[in-house]
């Protein structure tokens, strides 16, 4: 994975015009050497270091980023959650950032389901309209239903022919449901 990181990395940064060379170590003259592991930083050879950090799982790991950042210029967490746990652990804020990393594409996720149970009613105390209406506004790539109650069908049709995956229980069936 680290491998993948730094070609796709090498491969963006050279394609926007960068002047960017791959290498197994650091390079003195360039302006800034980014480790993506920060495990194997034993400090300054350029002018700037980064390290990605993805996760401190060990104390040991700790006390080493902590050295690590008295030397580097930056680290690049991959998750605010990273990035706020070291910073409370007594990291220098000032030293951590967060970049997320991109997604390639090549695994798609898959659609968020989101469950309703429950009939619909004549007088519209139960949001059919409403779950139409904000079908207007979110992706069929981002979320799918489940639903399960009667008198769904005319929603869950309408739903359907904007594209969103559907599965339409008219029944309530608790083996379904748990």
């Amino acid at each position: 994975i680290f491998g993948k990181f730094a070609r796709k990395l090498h491969e963006e940064v050279s394609r926007a015009g960068v002047p960017c060379a791959l290498a197994r170590g650091p390079d003195p003259s360039a302006d800034i050497n980014h480790h993506i592991s920060y495990i194997n930083y034993r400090g300054g050879a350029g002018a700037a270091d980064t390290l990605m950090i993805t996760h401190v799982d060990t104390p040991h790991k700790f006390s080493l980023l902590k050295e690590q950042l008295g030397k580097a210029g930056m680290g690049i967490c991959m998750s605010r959650e990273t990035q706020r746990n070291l910073v409370s652990a007594g990291l220098p804020a000032g030293r951590l950032c967060c970049i997320n990393p991109a997604h390639d594409g090549v695994i798609k996720p898959r659609p968020l389901a989101l469950g309703i149970t429950s009939k619909v009613h004549a007088d519209g105390r139960k949001g059919a309209e409403t779950i139409a209406g904000l079908c207007k506004k979110i992706s069929p790539r981002d979320f799918r239903f489940i639903i399960m109650g009667a008198g769904w069908r005319e929603t869950v049709e309408e739903m359907r022919a904007r594209g969103f995956g559907v599965d339409y229980y008219e029944a309530f069936d608790y083996g379904r449901y748990t």
